[in-house]
């Protein structure tokens, strides 16, 4: 939502509400950042925080010149997550059970 709200706030150059809502959005992507476990999570979690920073730098590359583009390519990418995330539990209950022992 914050980049969306961003993407108008760029569109309507009102610099003081756009530095804000993308600050929220960075400080959302650093706790999804920071919730990553590397060492549990392996490759996908390395992946992911490496993707995280990429958005981080986007989205402070757009706060300093306005560049509606980078709201928006950092918008897709975190919509594509979302959408990922989202499909887990019923890739979870199409996996048949495995019996241990």
């Amino acid at each position: 939502d914050s980049l969306s709200v961003a993407e108008g706030q760029i569109q309507r150059n009102e610099i003081q509400e756009k530095g804000d809502s993308l600050s929220r959005a960075i400080r959302i992507i650093l706790g999804l950042q920071g919730s990553l476990d590397v060492e549990k999570g392996g490759e996908i979690a390395a992946n992911l925080a490496d993707l995280y920073d990429y958005c981080t730098r986007r989205l402070l590359h757009a706060n300093l010149r306005n560049d509606l583009e980078a709201v928006q390519e950092v918008k897709k990418l975190m919509s594509e997550i979302r959408e990922a995330w989202s499909q887990i539990p019923d890739l979870i209950q199409k996996q048949p059970l495995v019996s241990v022992g």
